[in-house]
C-alpha cells in the first residue's frame, strides 16, 4: 500500500467522480488500485502489460493513466505536494496534456 488512510483522505477527493453506468457491463476499478498501479507501473519501470494482477488489468491502468494525465489529475496531485507521484514519468504525462490542448486542424 502507497498511502495510508490519512493520505488517501486528503487525495480521493483530487480524483474523478464517476457515475454508475445504467448499462451495466463491467464496475470500475477501485480509484486507490488504479493509482497504486500507475505508480507500481514507472517506480518499477515495466510496461504496462506486467503489472501484477492486483492492481487490474494493465490496459485498463494505462487507459486511466492516459484520461487522468489528459484531464490534469497528476498536475493537481504534484500541486498538493503528494510527493509518491514524482516517480511518474512528467515528459509522458506532458505530452498526453499538451496534445488534448491543441486546436483541431481544418
Amino acid at each position: 500500500m502507497f498511502f495510508s488512510d490519512e493520505q488517501w483522505a486528503e487525495l480521493c477527493p483530487l480524483l474523478p467522480m464517476y457515475q454508475l453506468s445504467l448499462k451495466g457491463g463491467r464496475p470500475r476499478l477501485d480509484k486507490r488500485k488504479i493509482l497504486e498501479g500507475i505508480i507500481f507501473v514507472f517506480q518499477n519501470r515495466i510496461p504496462w502489460k506486467g503489472v501484477p494482477k492486483v492492481y487490474g488489468s494493465g490496459t485498463a491502468l494505462n487507459n486511466y493513466f492516459r484520461e487522468w494525465a489528459e484531464n490534469g489529475v497528476f498536475h493537481d496531485l504534484k500541486e498538493h505536494q503528494f510527493s509518491i507521484i514524482h516517480c511518474l514519468d512528467w515528459d509522458k504525462i506532458n505530452a498526453i496534456k499538451k496534445s488534448t490542448e491543441q486546436p483541431a486542424q481544418n
